[in-house]
């Protein structure tokens, strides 16, 4: 009986850790149903040449997956919407995403509100949850849906895993690795991600992003670049941090 006891235990123990290894095998899956919703914290560290020292823009970014549509080609996807509580005109954007079997794509997007310039700084950029890298030759604001979908995340996200996106009419040529998993503390908590690094490749000082994943969704996203900053003669003042980053404040998954 003790036997047979000892046996089962085993067997147990056999049957919990193979759960355990398949969990860690899933595909990676972006959350992608209706009614979800995400809300980051947006933070930004620039050079205020009216102070004359650092400062710091904070705002909230919420983002929710809007409706399930189809693409131009008959795809189902989803659209992801999203917008800053900085935007006094509530300007909605939103990306088109799908889970394929080899992993999470972009199908297209229509920008939302742009952040900057900031002050002394002649910077104006464009951010979407899933888009770094867009190329800014769309002066009406129109939906882009693209011709050759963007991989955003592959569903299995091996350490070392590279490809490369661009360059085309809407985005420019951009590497991406998949980098260590991470263990990241954010306000909603801490997760075990999958880390992906991003670089433009046509910039002439490349610049890195990280964008942490985890089942949730996206957790972390953030880089740390340097900006030179003109006075309003446009001579140069010196050259100082710019850098950003949005943390997982809260979720509500379906």
């Amino acid at each position: 009986m003790k036997r047979l006891r000892i046996a089962f235990l085993l067997l147990l123990i056999l049957a919990l850790l193979s759960a355990c290894s398949d969990k860690d095998d899933e595909d990676y899956r972006y959350p992608l149903k209706v009614g979800n919703t995400w809300t980051m914290l947006n933070t930004i560290d620039y050079y205020d040449i009216h102070a004359e020292e650092m400062a710091t823009e904070i705002d909230t970014v919420y983002i929710e997956v809007a409706e399930q549509i189809e693409s131009p080609t008959g795809e189902l996807c989803y659209r992801v919407e999203y917008w800053y509580s900085s935007d006094p005109d509530h300007n909605i954007g939103y990306d088109m995403v799908v889970n394929r079997e080899d992993g999470v794509y972009q199908l297209g997007w229509k920008l939302g509100y742009g952040l900057g310039p900031f002050k002394g700084i002649s910077l104006s950029y464009h951010w979407t949850p899933f888009g770094f890298g867009i190329r800014d030759t769309n002066p009406k604001n129109e939906e882009v849906w693209l011709t050759t979908p963007k991989l955003i995340l592959p569903s299995k996200c091996e350490e070392g895993f590279s490809w490369i996106y661009g360059p085309n009419q809407h985005h420019l040529e951009v590497g991406y690795w998949i980098m260590p998993q991470e263990s990241v503390t954010v306000p909603n908590g801490t997760y075990k991600c999958y880390v992906r690094k991003s670089t433009c490749l046509e910039l002439e000082e490349p610049l890195d992003v990280f964008d942490m994943y985890a089942k949730k969704g996206l957790i972390k996203f953030y880089y740390e670049s340097s900006s030179e900053i003109l006075d309003s003669n446009c001579n140069l003042i010196g050259e100082f941090p710019f850098n950003q980053k949005k943390e997982l404040i809260s979720c509500d998954l379906n």
